[in-house]
C-alpha cells in the first residue's frame, strides 16, 4: 500500500485552499489512487511498475486543472457584513439560483414544472389521504371488543 497523499498535496499546493477543503480532497483522490493502484496489480502489474503507472496517470490526468478552474469559480470574496457560508449552503443557494434563473428564462417550461408539480402534489395528497381514511384508520363500529376474526384451515 503507497502512500499518495504527499504526491497529491504537491500537486495542490499551487491552490491555496482551505485546510479542511484540502484534506477532503486529498482524502477522495487517495481514494481514488488506491484503487486505481489496486486494478493495476490485479492486471498483473508489479508493485513497483503499478505505482509508477499509477502516479503517471494521475499526474498527466486533468483533475488538478478541473480543480484548479473549479476553486476560482466557486471562491468567491465575502463582501463587508456578510457571514461566510458554509459548504453546504453555499452549494444550495447557487443551486436555487441557477433554477430560478433558468425558469426566469424559459417561461413555457416554468409553467409547465409549476403545474406538473401542483398536479403531482394534488394527486399524492388525495391518494394518501383517501388511503387513511380507508385503510388505516379502523372502522367505527359499536361494541368494538365484540368483533371476532375467523380462520379457517384447509388439510
Amino acid at each position: 500500500m503507497h502512500d499518495w497523499k504527499n504526491e497529491i498535496r504537491e500537486a495542490l499546493s499551487q491552490l491555496d485552499l482551505p485546510p479542511l477543503r484540502e484534506a477532503d480532497i486529498v482524502e477522495e483522490l487517495g481514494q481514488y489512487l488506491e484503487d486505481r493502484y489496486e486494478d493495476l496489480l490485479l492486471q498483473g502489474y508489479t508493485e513497483d511498475e503499478a505505482v509508477q503507472q499509477t502516479l503517471s496517470e494521475f499526474r498527466q490526468s486533468e483533475m488538478i486543472r478541473d480543480l484548479r478552474r473549479l476553486e476560482r469559480t466557486y471562491s468567491e470574496p465575502i463582501g463587508l457584513g456578510q457571514e461566510p457560508r458554509s459548504d453546504q449552503t453555499a452549494g444550495l443557494w447557487d443551486d436555487l439560483r441557477y433554477a430560478f434563473r433558468t425558469l426566469l428564462r424559459q417561461p413555457g417550461l416554468a409553467l409547465i414544472v409549476i403545474v406538473t408539480m401542483g398536479l403531482g402534489i394534488g394527486v399524492n395528497t388525495t391518494i394518501f389521504s383517501t388511503l387513511q381514511l380507508l385503510a388505516f384508520r379502523p372502522f367505527d363500529f359499536p361494541n368494538q371488543q365484540r368483533l371476532v376474526a375467523v380462520w379457517e384451515r384447509q388439510r
